[in-house]
């Protein structure tokens, strides 16, 4: 197994259960910036889809999953690497909600 190293994405979500959802005021869904300790794309897919699910949310996509380079390091993204560790290898912060579905 190669090395984990950090790796990042922006993932959509949406509660598993509507009736506990687990979003503030009940929203439809959210957008998350998630960082993970992963060996690659499809471990990070992994390791995120689980926690979210602990959580009791869907990964509905993850967008531009790609390895943390040190010029991505800002604000959040700084602060959520720096909190990374094998004990918590999964870190995120702020779910952006909305409330309706255009769809």
């Amino acid at each position: 197994m190669s090395e984990r190293e950090p790796w990042w994405g922006l993932l959509h979500l949406r509660p598993l259960d509507a009736s506990s959802n687990p979003l503030e005021n009940g929203a439809a869904g959210a957008y998350a910036v998630v960082l993970a300790l992963a060996s690659n794309a499809d471990g990070y897919r992994e390791a995120v889809e689980v926690t979210m699910t602990s959580l009791g949310l869907s990964v509905v996509e993850i967008d531009r999953t790609t390895k943390l380079l040190p010029e991505d390091e800002e604000g959040e993204v700084a602060d959520l690497r720096a909190a990374l560790s094998e004990r918590h290898p999964v870190q995120y912060r702020t779910f952006d909600n909305y409330m309706n579905d255009d769809a």
